[in-house]
């Protein structure tokens, strides 16, 4: 029985393509290891700078709510939502780096397990442009989300407060 060799497979490495096929966002799997490890360092950079946005943040509004003649700001419910809104943009994005740092974690711990098995997986992937390899539908819809909370929460916090300011 004759063995049949991938082309891709050389001494037991996935080689590179020798040109990218076109409209493909990685030409071989380890630019998509690659991509997700830069992610991973992304996202666990932003936990980082979340939280010490956060802890600002709630340093801020306790100063307000509970500080010298700014309370009587804080009794408009104008101000209550703008700064309620912000603080929740806050907290969304620093669970949302959480979750996003351990995943992309994951992916690489199991890209890492097994080479052959990731470069299988993204050869799969080659005719399915809707799959979201190497991440997962998931992660896509929690980074859209995160991405929108990032966006509207705060314009809308900026928003109540002008209304506050002059209502």
């Amino acid at each position: 029985m004759e063995t049949k060799v991938n082309p891709a497979t050389r001494n037991g490495w996935r080689q590179k393509p020798r040109t990218k096929p076109s409209g493909l966002l990685y030409a071989a799997p380890e630019d998509a290891l690659k991509a997700v490890q830069s992610d991973f360092h992304y996202w666990t950079q932003k936990l980082t700078e979340y939280s010490f946005s956060l802890s600002v943040a709630l340093i801020g509004a306790n100063w307000a709510v509970f500080g010298g003649a700014v309370n009587k700001g804080i009794t408009s419910f104008w101000s209550k939502l703008s700064l309620s809104s912000v603080i929740l943009s806050l907290a969304l994005v620093l669970l949302g780096a959480f979750i996003l740092g351990a995943w992309h974690g994951k992916i690489v711990d199991y890209a890492e397990e097994n080479p052959d098995r990731w470069a299988e997986e993204y050869v799969d992937t080659l005719a399915d442009r809707k799959n979201p390899w190497p991440y997962t539908k998931t992660m896509n819809i929690v980074m859209q989300a995160l991405q929108i909370a990032r966006t509207v929460l705060p314009v809308l916090g900026g928003i109540f407060f002008f209304i506050g300011l002059f209502a």
